[in-house]
């Protein structure tokens, strides 16, 4: 009985609330200020290893994180990661960093920002939200733990986005702390199900390495021009089980297909 007055008092609250979103015409911002009581519950927590911290890459993902971070998604309403985080401009604090571009690595503005998708992508997985757009990037990036965890997005091309098919409102957490991207999605939690994504892997595809002489390097110096990334296609699935262990569903989620890059690598030949 309590249970049922607790979710049909947050049910009353949200009409309260979309009735003054819109009446108001007021940002939907506005139902985290009417009905904070809706964002009690984690529905998920989500994080990545910051490998590469490369300063201006670190600034982007800070800057990224910083505009997705307290966004609100009312029930029903999609998710676009362009849409919220916008171009990718220097006049908008964004800087040049290392990314997939075209087959290889190369700077870009707002080099490392995918990281912010992929581990949005996971925490949306991980609440059991509906994915909507997703595309895994040309090669694996190593701050993923398995072929298939990632979402990958470029300024009005490649877009990661979600819905929020619940009945209640989101609010997104995102922020960098102790080396790791972490996303947070707060919500109404509506059952006692976990989540969880398996990987399938259907093929693997080693890269090699490309030797070049340099006689200008010292006796012994070697440099990595190109780190190598090893190809893969895997299909991914998701899992939801019941308080009991019980097995509710399993559900292909995705393919993802990863090409392999051969590292590069110059020495000086003896």
């Amino acid at each position: 009985m309590n249970k049922w007055f607790g979710n049909s008092k947050k049910i009353i609250l949200f009409i309260i609330t979309a009735l003054l979103i819109s009446m108001l015409n007021a940002p939907a911002a506005l139902a985290e200020e009417v009905n904070e009581d809706f964002y009690h519950d984690v529905l998920s927590h989500a994080k990545t290893p910051l490998l590469n911290t490369i300063e201006s890459r670190m600034e982007n993902i800070n800057l990224t994180c910083g505009i997705i971070n307290e966004t609100i998604v009312l029930p029903n309403a999609i998710f676009s990661f362009n849409e919220v985080v916008g171009n990718r401009t220097e006049e908008r604090g964004f800087k040049l960093a290392p990314t997939f571009m075209d087959g290889k690595i190369a700077d870009s503005l707002g080099g490392g920002i995918c990281q912010v998708s992929s581990t949005l992508y996971y925490a949306c997985l991980l609440a059991d939200l509906e994915i909507v757009e997703r595309r895994s990037h040309s090669m694996l990036p190593d701050y993923v733990s398995l072929p298939g965890y990632d979402a990958t997005v470029f300024w009005d091309s490649i877009d990661y986005k979600f819905k929020n098919n619940g009945g209640f409102p989101l609010k997104l957490l995102t922020w960098v702390e102790d080396t790791e991207v972490q996303v947070k999605i707060l919500g109404t939690k509506q059952n006692n199900h976990t989540v969880s994504i398996e990987s399938e892997i259907i093929s693997e595809v080693p890269a090699g390495t490309i030797y070049i002489d340099n006689p200008n390097l010292a006796d012994g110096q070697v440099n990595i021009l190109q780190p190598s990334f090893t190809g893969y296609t895997v299909n991914t699935y998701r899992k939801i089980v019941n308080e009991q262990g019980e097995l509710i569903s399993l559900t292909f989620e995705a393919k993802s297909t990863y090409n392999k890059l051969d590292g590069i690598v110059e020495y000086k030949a003896g």
